[in-house]
């Protein structure tokens, strides 16, 4: 069987993605995942993998690298197995570094050294695995001092078949956008959140000129996809939040008037205590004194938008905080962000010896049993990626199990250091007991708090 071309793959339509919420069932939740590994569907469906012998396996092997990682990964996604052969084919590269100082993320509150170009090069076997490689790290790519080299690195290791995607705050995104686009960079996430300069400057603590610099990028993105980039795609992120809700309309408009490809909505992550540094609190949408009313108009927007949009609104309402958290954290002060950053100690980067944990079983923790199931979740939960994607920070090294968790509970830090391999990362005790738990329970508390819909 030949290997599958991005244009083989089934695609939605723009009718059927236009208003993509989270899933009603688990059929319709298996059919987005379904579409996440570029092969030939229903052949290589998760419903057929699931009854493949090894034999069926091995007889669907092309000897090409790509096309095979991809495979075997999705034939394990399926069966649920919890040490992998095969190689994550979506990579986050780790840029530490940030201009923006958004309460929703802590990257600007990081003060250490970025990621020395070395560490990507360690990451070489993945590289030569990806499908997807997305710059976007904790941070923003576009400031950071070594980024010509990176792009150029990227550029010569990736496959030309890959997808390689920035994520971005915009503000720097017109300087570097020919340039991107040069590298083969086509997929274009902006962090933005806003549709006024002066939401945009309270939530991401920028300039407010700063809004109209990444308007003016997004901008030059479809001239130059109308000019001869027709593999551009341009898609917006907009974080849900108490500040921004009432936007929503006119984010959406703003949007179609710029030609973009796709809006992403998303819901605040989760918090299992209070942040010191960050003031999280004051952002849950579901806060709003008019909150239902805006969640009906977003929700009219999102089903009238000319463009596609992805978004749960349902989720919006999920208590960010645990409930006995969640009464003393709406009454706790707004802080300037000048008056964090003085309390804020410098990071000393950690000493890269064998002292430092990859993953292994924390026997000192007690892990209690998960006190909250808002979304009513049970074993196997099919979440793509504890299998198809690695997550390493620039700054110490540290390798999250995935975007939403920075530890396995009952489990110790996962540092990617330089004396271990790459696969002593991938399957450490962490990452097999994450992939058990979610194929066999009992499932861990932050994967039944995660507003993804797997």
């Amino acid at each position: 069987m030949p290997p599958a071309e991005p244009d083989k793959v089934p695609a939605q339509s723009q009718d059927e993605s236009k208003e993509q919420t989270r899933p009603a069932d688990a059929g319709a939740a298996a059919s987005i995942v379904d579409g996440m590994w570029r092969l030939p569907l229903p052949e290589c469906s998760m419903s057929s993998m699931q009854q493949w012998s090894e034999a069926d396996l091995r007889s669907r092997m092309t000897g090409d690298r790509l096309f095979d990682n991809l495979i075997l990964n999705k034939y394990e996604f399926s069966t649920g197995a919890p040490v992998l052969k095969s190689f994550p084919w979506r990579l986050s590269v780790p840029f530490v570094l940030c201009n923006a100082r958004c309460d929703f993320c802590a990257a600007w509150l990081v003060k250490g050294e970025p990621m020395p170009v070395d560490l990507l090069r360690a990451l070489l076997p993945v590289l030569e695995h990806c499908h997807e490689v997305d710059l976007v790290g904790w941070g923003e790519p576009l400031i950071h001092p070594q980024f010509a080299e990176i792009l150029k690195f990227i550029k010569q290791t990736v496959d030309p078949r890959a997808r390689v995607e920035l994520t971005t705050n915009g503000v720097k995104l017109l300087e570097w956008a020919d340039r991107l686009l040069e590298a083969n960079v086509t997929v274009f996430s902006i962090s933005i959140s806003a549709a006024t300069a002066a939401t945009h400057s309270d939530l991401m603590g920028l300039d407010p000129r700063c809004f109209d610099k990444v308007v003016q990028g997004i901008s030059h993105l479809a001239r130059r996809k109308r000019q001869g980039f027709p593999g551009i795609q341009i898609r917006p992120v907009f974080i849900v939040m108490q500040q921004n809700l009432a936007e929503i309309p006119r984010f959406i408009r703003l949007c179609e008037e710029l030609g973009v490809d796709g809006i992403v909505f998303r819901t605040l992550m989760p918090m299992n205590e209070i942040q010191r540094d960050l003031d999280y609190h004051r952002l849950p949408p579901y806060l709003h004194p008019e909150f239902e009313t805006l969640r009906s108009e977003a929700i009219a927007a999102i089903r009238a938008s000319g463009v596609p949009v992805q978004a749960s609104p349902e989720t919006w309402a999920t208590p960010v905080f645990p409930k006995e958290l969640e009464a003393q954290v709406v009454l706790l002060p707004v802080r300037s962000r000048e008056q964090r950053l003085r309390t804020i100690p410098r990071r000393i980067v950690i000493d890269q010896t064998d002292s430092l944990p990859v993953g292994e079983l924390d026997e000192t923790e007690q892990c209690l049993p998960p006190s909250e199931n808002p979304y009513g979740r049970q074993a196997p939960i099919r979440c793509p990626s504890p299998y198809t994607a690695f997550y390493a920070n620039g700054f110490d090294r540290m390798v999250s199990p995935c975007c939403y968790m920075g530890r396995v509970p009952g489990y110790k830090k996962m540092y990617f250091r330089s004396t271990v391999s790459f696969g002593e990362i991938w399957n450490s005790p962490a990452m097999t007991g994450l992939r058990r738990s979610l194929d066999q329970g009992p499932l861990l508390e932050p994967c039944l708090k995660c507003p993804f819909f797997w």
